[in-house]
């Protein structure tokens, strides 16, 4: 799934290191699942994920349910649902707000058909979108998905959690994530025994940066040069 920040671009590099250490028994958890570009590619059978947002937590498990999708959405159609979002299903609102947006930024912008400038060939960004998500099925069928904030998440004990947040300094995903407070959760994730890893530009002196690429990115809604980087605490390096 198109979504802003997501890491589908760099998964193949971190699934390895997060899950080395993963065994059957445990759950793999994501606290901010986003569009489930990391989470398809788990290949494990416990699984959690969440995300404060209804909407996409509703489109996720609509698709975990087999839910037909729209053909196409029109401009028209996108600012009424924008506007009215009492009137519609969640999982409706979601896909209308993502699927239908650019970039997958949560209503950033309409996006539907367009002519590629090279080609001149005429495309449908919807249905692209639309069909990327439902290749996820397979993968994601059998996760189990929560509406909650991160800090609210109940945590199976001794679980390998993986935090993709919203980065500091960067284009928000709500303007009520708190950077300090994200990092002393992770610290009291990690006193309970968790196993933790962290996407982010930045961290606090006591993590370290076990992973690092350089890539373009387009959180701030231009392209431009990004050191992705994953963290551990300290105190779990082998």
């Amino acid at each position: 799934m198109v979504y802003m920040g997501s890491k589908n671009r760099i998964s193949k590099e971190l699934v390895p290191i997060i899950t080395k250490d993963l065994k059957s028994s445990q759950w793999y958890v994501e606290p901010f699942v986003g569009g489930c570009n990391m989470m398809d590619k788990i290949d494990h059978p416990y699984r959690l994920g969440a995300d404060s947002n209804k909407y996409l937590i509703a489109l996720l498990q609509a698709i975990q349910k087999g839910q037909k999708l729209p053909e196409y959405v029109t401009k028209e159609e996108y600012q009424v649902v924008k506007s009215n979002k009492d009137n519609y299903p969640d999982w409706y609102i979601g896909y209308v707000g993502f699927i239908c947006s650019f970039r997958g930024k949560y209503f950033g912008g309409f996006a539907g058909e367009y002519t590629e400038l090279k080609t001149g060939k005429q495309r449908n960004y919807q249905k692209q979108m639309s069909n990327n998500i439902l290749k996820q099925y397979e993968n994601i069928k059998n996760v189990v998905l929560h509406n909650v904030e991160y800090n609210d998440l109940i945590i199976p004990e001794n679980s390998v959690i993986y935090c993709d947040p919203p980065y500091a300094n960067t284009t928000k995903y709500s303007d009520k994530f708190d950077s300090n407070d994200f990092w002393q959760w992770c610290r009291g994730k990690i006193n309970e025994k968790h196993k933790m890893y962290i996407s982010e530009y930045n961290a606090p002196d006591d993590f370290v940066c076990i992973w690092s690429k350089d890539i373009n990115s387009n959180l701030g809604g231009t392209s431009k040069k990004a050191t992705e980087k994953l963290f551990m605490h300290k105190s779990q390096l082998n």
